[in-house]
């Protein structure tokens, strides 16, 4: 019973979100689960957080970490607007 109370919030959580590192430590996941991990953009966004939230990084800490965000809000953005695009036609 009380077993069942602990993993509520698991359960209304996206699984990406658990993969990312926000939960759980990202190194001490699977290595399975590190490879997802690294894919998801979500996992960089807590990295930059976290590196201006605790340790008081600056713009050039954090700039190498940033890169993978723009790529995938570009990439985003690009099947977005090919995808808007085909439904004007």
């Amino acid at each position: 019973m009380l077993l069942s109370g602990f993993m509520v919030p698991f359960r209304g959580m996206p699984q990406w979100a658990q993969v990312s590192g926000f939960m759980v430590p990202f190194r001490g996941m699977p290595q399975w689960a590190q490879v997802l991990g690294e894919v998801l953009p979500l996992t960089y966004f807590l990295r930059i957080v976290r590196a201006v939230m605790l340790k008081g990084a600056g713009a050039a800490d954090i700039a190498p970490r940033v890169w993978p965000v723009i790529a995938f809000i570009a990439a985003a953005a690009l099947v977005a607007l090919k995808r808007y695009r085909r439904t004007l036609d």
